[in-house]
């Protein structure tokens, strides 16, 4: 959390309650943990044992970051490349003026991502596809370019799906709703020579 901190020039927040003078991560402003025991045979150990910010041995409870929110709260700056945080269930930035391209690697297992209303450039990575928990994800009002991962077909879980108000192109194509039928709301702005602006909701009952 410090070089999230860092990355997102922390200082400049509206509000930052704890976030330098707490050793605590988990009493920063907009940050959400929960207690664990480190089973026998998980997959977190090693991970939680090597970025953890002090050792645990199997059987010991710990403090998981499961949330980041910080909606409104002036952050700027760019996410760092991974973010780390390897239990990170919620991540909402909304309406702030974060830059830069979206994270390579996001934790897997997230379950809603919200960065919309901000100045994301780039395209959204395909990785995005490998966090299988994810229900919602929201990245409309940015700057981002490309087309919609093929990847997120695959995201059984996913209900909302967001990216209208950027600079997207390609087509949503009824192959792709189809694949996404277990989608709520798709929201998108695709633009070609063909296109001009498509907007599809409620594509499960399409």
């Amino acid at each position: 959390l410090n070089i999230f901190f860092i990355e997102l020039e922390g200082e400049t927040w509206l509000s930052k309650n704890n976030w330098v003078i707490s050793e605590d991560p988990c009493s920063f402003e907009g940050v959400t943990c929960q207690q664990i025991t480190i089973p026998v045979e998980s997959g977190e150990v090693e991970i939680l044992q090597k970025s953890g910010p002090s050792y645990k041995p199997i059987g010991q409870t710990v403090s998981v970051v499961r949330s980041i929110k910080l909606p409104s709260n002036g952050v700027k700056g760019h996410l760092p490349v991974e973010l780390g945080l390897m239990s990170l269930t919620e991540l909402d930035l909304r309406n702030n003026e974060i830059g830069g391209p979206l994270p390579y690697m996001f934790p897997q297992s997230l379950e809603m991502i919200n960065l919309s209303h901000n100045m994301f450039s780039g395209e959204i990575p395909q990785t995005l596809g490998q966090c299988h928990s994810l229900n919602k994800i929201q990245l409309e009002n940015n700057m981002l370019t490309g087309q919609i991962p093929s990847s997120l077909a695959h995201l059984d879980n996913l209900k909302v799906l967001k990216t209208h108000g950027n600079q997207m192109e390609g087509v949503v194509t009824s192959q792709f709703c189809l694949d996404m039928l277990h989608l709520l709301t798709l929201t998108a702005d695709c633009k070609n020579r063909e296109v001009n602006v498509i907007v599809v909701q409620n594509v499960i009952r399409i």
